[in-house]
């Protein structure tokens, strides 16, 4: 820096230029976090520097093309196409390498084994993809999805037809063999199905004034047929339509594939035995061998039917079997998050709508429980004087618009490890609550009050709250 001094004058000069020495100086060690599994810079393969499997090696770069290539573009976060300057999840670290390679040929670079991208903050809890080889009954519907193919008889004598008829209702049992759909739900001439992920089975119901029948037991039998029967020679009230045309039945089965890790549609036919699967399948060049079908298993009196089953032909035996465990769902399957995934959630003690996930009820000292101002239930009743609610990581007062509080409001702090961290307001300072303490007016008792703020009874006011109460 060179400073010039006249009088009333002062000019300093500030070379800031970067430069190397001609010798062969000091290779600098630059450390770097990045986002996991980036694309190189052409954009088609992995940058192999960004791979989990790779973190904390020492990268010898002697580019900046070698640079993008191991590690890929820098990555910066925008908002409306601008950057957003100060970005904690910035990639500064490979920019400033990037730059340094514009003036020499050798930089010596780590990557730490933290994946930026699992830093940026989301609501939803982070999962990975369901294992490979699971298999995924497909409930989603539309074009995509299962349909069932269940007709009804209906019509005066000599003139019937039949009828489809709409499933209201689908239930997923992970646990059990013999569940029934649930006794709170449909009103009588509701339909329903049951899948039974532990064994696969697929049933049809019906909402009686008994409750929920199942289709296919006595006095409610079904026929399991690919064209239309004739209501003249047939007796029974229900039909399942085991072909896909026409309103018939489509059971969509997906298999998590290795290569694409993604759920890839599996053939499974509904046909009638194991002799009929041999029978669709001898016309494929490796038989049956790994292939799977829908069978329809028979009542216990032997006339009708009273659910489906998935099977799989098992190769090492020469036998179908059943297929085992099938999730059933109307999203695509997950699994819980990997081993060591980090999670930042934005959202504690709020929702994506900005309403508190917290609900805190109030004593009046007359012992009755009421409302308090909650972010974001601003149709809620509550008396004058109530004290409010602030959900957030740092102390009301430093808000941008700052609050005007009173005494007895309430601050839950996000930002701490033994959540939740309340204090309430003396009039003066934030004094903290005990957690442990649940018999003076100053403690809290952590209990559920209600389904959410917005239940009432007669009043709308928490007085009337039933059950256990989250109380302050």
């Amino acid at each position: 820096m060179a400073v010039l001094v006249s009088p009333g004058t002062s000019i300093s000069v500030i070379d800031q230029s970067m430069n190397v020495g001609a010798g062969p100086g000091t290779v600098p060690l630059v450390f770097i976090v990045t986002q996991e599994n980036k694309l190189d810079s052409s954009g088609t393969a992995i940058a192999a520097g960004t791979l989990k499997a790779n973190a904390g090696k020492v990268w010898s770069i002697t580019s900046q093309r070698d640079l993008v290539s191991t590690f890929g573009t820098p990555v910066f976060a925008q908002v409306s196409g601008s950057s957003i300057n100060g970005y904690p999840l910035n990639e500064y670290g490979l920019l400033a390498t990037y730059s340094y390679l514009g003036i020499s040929n050798l930089a010596r670079v780590v990557r730490a084994d933290i994946d930026t991208a699992q830093l940026e903050a989301t609501p939803v809890e982070p999962t990975s993809p369901a294992a490979v080889g699971t298999y995924w009954l497909d409930e989603s519907g539309s074009t995509t999805g299962s349909s069932y193919g269940l007709f009804k008889r209906t019509g005066p004598s000599g003139n019937e037809v039949w009828t489809s008829c709409t499933v209201k209702y689908v239930y997923n049992y992970a646990t059990g063999t013999s569940n029934a759909p649930s006794s709170s739900d449909g009103i009588v001439g509701d339909f329903a199905v049951m899948f039974q992920t532990v064994n696969g089975n697929l049933s049809y119901w019906t909402k009686t004034n008994s409750g929920w029948t199942m289709i296919g037991s006595s006095g409610y039998d079904v026929i399991i047929s690919t064209v239309w029967p004739d209501l003249s020679s047939v007796t029974q009230p229900f039909w399942i339509k085991a072909s896909s045309a026409a309103q018939g039945a489509n059971l969509v089965i997906r298999r998590m594939d290795a290569t694409t890790s993604s759920f890839v549609q599996v053939e499974a036919p509904i046909l009638a035995n194991d002799a009929a699967a041999n029978t669709y399948y001898s016309t494929t060049s490796t038989g049956s061998a790994g292939q799977l079908y829908i069978q329809p298993v028979v009542y216990s009196t032997g006339t009708s039917t009273n659910s489906f089953e998935i099977k799989r032909y098992v190769t090492q035996n020469s036998q179908w079997a059943l297929l085992g465990t099938v999730v059933g769902s109307k999203s695509v399957p997950t699994q819980g998050p990997a081993v060591g995934q980090l999670w930042f959630n934005s959202l504690i003690g709020l929702d994506s709508n900005g309403q508190s996930t917290i609900d805190i009820l109030v004593c009046d000292g007359q012992d009755h429980w009421q409302n308090i101002n909650l972010p974001g239930y601003t149709s809620i009743p509550v008396a004058a004087g109530q004290p409010t609610l602030y959900v957030q990581s740092a102390d009301p007062r430093d808000n941008q618009i700052t609050p005007t509080l009173i005494k007895g409001d309430i601050w839950v702090d996000t930002d701490q490890s033994n959540y939740p961290v309340i204090y309430r307001w003396s009039g003066s300072a934030w004094l903290l609550v005990d957690n442990t303490d649940q018999t003076t007016p100053n403690g809290i008792i952590f209990k559920d009050a209600r389904s959410n703020p917005e239940y009432h009874s007669t009043t709308y006011s928490g007085k009337y709250n039933a059950g256990e109460i989250i109380q302050t």
